[in-house]
């Protein structure tokens, strides 16, 4: 494994992404948890992170079987760069209501 550098690079990107997307999930459920201090809004937090696994995963793969696998990975993770990015952005603006109590 630690002589095949794309298999290097591969394994690499692969954790730090992991490592960022652990570092999220924790840092959403604490937000969550700060503003609301509700158990079921919390609760939901949790659920949406995975609701679109659940929606889309024939779709995606299907569209693995069918596209270039590269540009769609490239795709997905800047759509799902923008969706984190969001969060942020709202708190930032001012939005920290999440309609849960």
């Amino acid at each position: 494994m630690f002589r095949d550098r794309n298999l290097m690079l591969l394994a690499s990107g692969q954790f730090a992404s992991r490592l960022g997307d652990a570092s999220f999930h924790l840092a959403l459920i604490w937000l969550v948890k700060e503003l609301t201090g509700s158990r079921r809004a919390i609760g939901l937090a949790a659920m949406m992170e995975y609701l679109p696994i659940l929606l889309f995963g024939a779709v995606a793969g299907v569209m693995v079987d069918r596209f270039d696998r590269r540009r769609l990975m490239l795709g997905a993770s800047l759509f799902r760069m923008a969706l984190m990015l969001a969060v942020p952005l709202a708190f930032a603006a001012g939005y920290t209501g999440l309609g849960v109590g």
